[in-house]
Order: structure tokens, then sequence, then C-alpha cells
């Protein structure tokens, strides 16, 4: 054998075991790739991604798929390699309420993500109990997303407040 042929044997070695391990593992290069491999998973989709939200080691996959919203989670793995956080799917979004969301969170977190489903909608505020507020004026394809962290544990109150071009409330809700 000479040594060209011995190297490329190596390559083709090397590129069938990546290959296997990333197949057998559930990594993947890319974090879109993990996302959609998530909702592979469990039957669902393929999904329309909206909008990624980089958080450093995971990002935050805002999706739409029929009529459901999603929020799936990847995280990043081994310094480059991707695989899958949380369930990818979401909720089905009730049409009629001009606001639908969900949310999820711990001592240390939270997050809200949903659907501004009446088109005057262009601003959407969110209020926390203990006096933090966010607000995103720019809806992603009319998809919103907030995500915060606190020291002081859980929060005992969430209002999400929906205003229009003027600045006036079009949707308010509050929940314990």
């Amino acid at each position: 054998m000479n040594r060209l042929f011995k190297t490329l044997r190596n390559f083709i070695l090397i590129g069938v075991l990546v290959t296997l391990f990333l197949a057998l593992s559930g990594f993947r290069l890319t974090a879109v790739s993990a996302h959609k491999a998530s909702e592979k998973g469990v039957h669902y989709g393929p999904s329309e991604i909206v909008k990624i939200i980089d958080h450093g080691s995971y990002k935050h996959l805002l999706c739409r798929y029929d009529k459901w919203i999603s929020c799936n989670t990847v995280k990043r793995n081994l310094l480059f390699l991707w695989s899958a956080g949380n369930q990818p799917t979401g909720f089905e979004n009730e049409s009629d309420k001009p606001i639908d969301y969900s949310f999820a969170y711990s001592p240390n977190s939270g997050t809200i993500y949903g659907i501004a489903n009446d088109d005057s909608i262009t601003k959407i505020e969110l209020r926390l109990s203990d006096s933090e507020f966010y607000i995103q004026n720019d809806l992603y394809d009319h998809l919103f997303y907030f995500n915060w962290s606190a020291q002081d544990g859980y929060w005992t109150h969430m209002k999400l407040i929906g205003f229009d071009d003027s600045g006036a409330v079009v949707y308010e809700t509050e929940s314990p």
C-alpha cells in the first residue's frame, strides 16, 4: 500500500466513525439540525423557524407549525455539537384570543412566549410582581418571547399587556 492510499483510507474511516457517532449519540453539528431531529423524534413538524434567540450555550427557537406555536431549546455540548433540550411541541393557538401564550418558570428563571392574534397589537409588555418589566416593541411575525432571571425565587404575579400603535391597551391579562 502506498502512502496516498493509506491516507485516503484513514480519512474515510474517520468520516464513517464521526457519522456513526453523530447518528447514535443524538448530537448534531448545528442548532437547527438538532431542532429538526428533536421534532422528528416526537413526530411533530416540520415547523417554520420564526426567530432564533441566542443564550450562550443554548438557543431558543421560536417556531410555528400549522395551528401550533412552540419554543424549542437546543443546547451546545462538547464545544461545537448541539443536542435537543426540551420538547419541541408547544401549544395550539386559540385564534379567538387577542393574545395566546404559554409560560414556564423555575426559582431562577422564566420564559413566556406566544402569538398576538389581534393585528392591532404592535407592542407587548410583561410585568412581574417584583416591579420588573420587559417590553417587546418588534414582534416576530406576530410571535413574542420573553426570558428573565432572578435571584429571589418565584414570582407571585405576572401581567401581560398588549398595546396598539397609539399606545392604547388592547389586551391585558394577569396570572398568579
